[in-house]
């Protein structure tokens, strides 16, 4: 489809003509074929990486630029998500050679991310770190042949890179797909690294988009207006892998689960879905930035407002032999011994935490009461209607 782009703010400024309904970004798309003026706005804003990001900001102030989102033509707007991209009308440019999956891209901004000294003239925006979402610090490297999302913690313990190693563990072992997240570091901060999972034949499309894809019947909850999109976009297999994922997050007790961390993979020349995509970005969990962690207080996202209610939303867990994980508290401590910002108390705590929620869930799966933690005054984050 035919785009204006305002010359000063990059933003949507107008509309043309569509070449094919089908490759409208969904949930962006009426009944009548037509584009929604505002929901496209909103798809194109979040396909920017947040100008609130501290990172981001302390990147970019040395440049003149606080919004990224002016930059977002000078990468073509490519991403290592999915397929969309700008392509300007007066260069005959073709995906195979701009798309990030098979051509090298810059590393300076993503240098600048991390606080590496960039020199002004070797600063190159042809990056997929603009079009990179998420508040956590973050960017891509091209690694060795394959694409890889190199990401850190926050303080006060930069506790996120071993909770999504140990999240990553703790599904492996349980069967669930995930982003396979595995241990670096940088100079004593812990980071996490894992491969690109979206390739230059399929593409990511966010929880949101597919939550936003069709009308919402009156009675539906977000659960069951989600999974009634993904039966009619043909979605194999969504209903087990979402539970799965439920699990998950109440044994590591997620606290942002939003509509923007999970999805579908689908091909991108057919446009046929493969399923919901590996699971991923679970950093923000395991009570990561509380000074006292506690089993009970276990906010959730998207469908419910505690890990107690939404875990009631996962009917059958026959799958998953949770006996292969109950040792996983020792393999915890063992990733945690490396951070000397947690000392031995608080690593105790957690480890026990997350041993107490693994049994839990596995009483809970076997038909037991389970005695979940009481409820949490936190908001599920349901997405706004009417798009």
């Amino acid at each position: 489809m035919d785009v204006a782009l305002d010359a000063t703010t990059a933003g949507v400024e107008a509309l043309g003509a569509i070449h094919d309904e089908e490759l409208v970004p969904l949930g962006t798309r009426l009944r009548n074929g037509s584009v929604n003026g505002q929901s496209f706005q909103d798809w194109w804003r979040g396909r920017c990486v947040p100008g609130t990001r501290n990172d981001v900001k302390e990147a970019l102030e040395p440049f003149g630029s606080s919004f990224p989102a002016r930059l977002l033509p000078r990468s073509l707007s490519l991403s290592l998500s999915d397929h969309y991209w700008l392509r300007p009308e007066d260069k005959p440019l073709a995906w195979k050679d701009v798309n990030f999956f098979e051509n090298d891209f810059s590393e300076a901004f993503g240098n600048l991310l991390f606080g590496k000294k960039v020199d002004p003239k070797d600063l190159d925006f042809n990056t997929p770190d603009l079009t990179t979402s998420g508040w956590q610090k973050k960017r891509w490297s091209n690694g060795k042949g394959k694409r890889v999302l190199v990401k850190a913690g926050s303080p006060p313990y930069h506790q996120e890179p071993h909770n999504e190693v140990m999240a990553s563990r703790l599904m492996t072992r349980l069967g669930i797909e995930n982003a396979g997240y595995v241990p670096a570091d940088c100079g004593g901060e812990p980071l996490t690294l894992c491969d690109c999972f979206a390739s230059e034949k399929a593409e990511f499309v966010p929880a949101l988009h597919i939550f936003w894809s069709g009308k919402r019947r009156a009675d539906a909850s977000d659960m069951g207006h989600f999974l009634r999109r993904c039966r009619d976009l043909n979605i194999p297999e969504a209903g087990r892998s979402l539970k799965e994922m439920l699990a998950l997050d109440f044994m590591i007790a997620n606290d942002d689960r939003n509509y923007e961390n999970f999805g579908a993979m689908r091909d991108g020349d057919t446009l046929r879905f493969l399923g919901l995509a590996p699971v991923y970005d679970c950093g923000t969990s395991l009570w990561h930035d509380s000074p006292e962690p506690d089993s009970r207080r276990a906010p959730a996202k998207p469908f419910k407002k505690t890990q107690a209610e939404q875990i009631r939303l996962a009917d059958d867990l026959s799958r998953l032999d949770f006996g292969l994980v109950k040792d996983a508290d020792e393999e915890f401590d063992e990733l945690l011994a490396d951070n000397p910002l947690i000392d031995e108390e608080r690593r105790g705590k957690l480890c026990r935490a997350l041993k107490e929620r693994i049994a839990i869930l596995s009483d809970i799966a076997r038909g037991g009461p389970g005695k979940a933690p009481g409820p949490s005054v936190v908001s599920a984050g349901v997405p706004k209607e009417g798009r």
